[in-house]
C-alpha cells in the first residue's frame, strides 16, 4: 500500500475519482503540505502542484492510500506530463508521514502563461474560471 497527496480532480466526488476506487484507494483524511516545502498551486481547467519557495502556500487535500499506483500514474501522464514525487513529513503524534503527489514543473508552466493561475488559498475548488485571472507569476506576462 502507497499513501497518496491528492488535490484536485482526484479528491473524493470529483471528475477523476473513480481512478482512486480503480487503484483500490481509501480514503485516508484531509491533509495538507505546509508552505514550507516550498509549493502553491497553478490552475488551468486542472490544478498543477508548483515548487515555488517565493510563492509558497499550504497546499490543501486529501490523503489516501492506494493498493496500485499504476491508474494514477496512467491518469496524471507520470513521468512525461505530471512527476510523482515522494514526501516525507512530519505530522503532530504520529512522526513521519511518507507519501506520495504528482507535480508538475514550473520552466513547462511557462509555456501555457495565457492560462495559468496561481490559486492564493492553495485549494482547487473546480474549473478554470473560478479564478480570477492575473498577470502570470511564472513568467511575469
Amino acid at each position: 500500500m502507497m499513501k497518496v497527496f491528492v488535490y484536485g480532480t482526484l479528491k473524493q466526488f470529483r471528475g477523476n475519482s473513480i481512478v482512486m476506487i480503480e487503484a483500490g484507494g481509501w480514503f485516508l483524511r484531509p491533509f495538507m503540505i505546509p508552505k514550507e516545502q516550498g509549493y502553491c498551486l497553478y490552475a488551468a481547467g486542472i490544478p498543477f502542484l508548483v515548487k515555488s519557495p517565493s510563492e509558497a502556500t499550504h497546499v490543501y487535500g486529501e490523503l489516501w492510500e492506494v493498493e496500485d499506483i499504476r491508474p494514477l500514474d496512467r491518469l496524471e501522464g507520470h513521468p512525461y506530463w505530471y512527476e510523482r514525487k515522494e514526501f516525507t513529513l512530519p505530522v503532530n503524534g504520529e512522526g513521519d508521514i511518507t507519501f506520495w503527489a504528482y507535480t508538475f514543473d514550473r520552466e513547462r508552466l511557462k509555456e501555457y502563461h495565457t492560462i495559468v493561475d496561481r490559486i492564493p488559498t492553495g485549494v482547487f475548488e473546480g474549473a478554470c474560471g473560478e479564478y480570477p485571472q492575473q498577470d502570470c507569476k511564472i513568467c511575469g506576462e
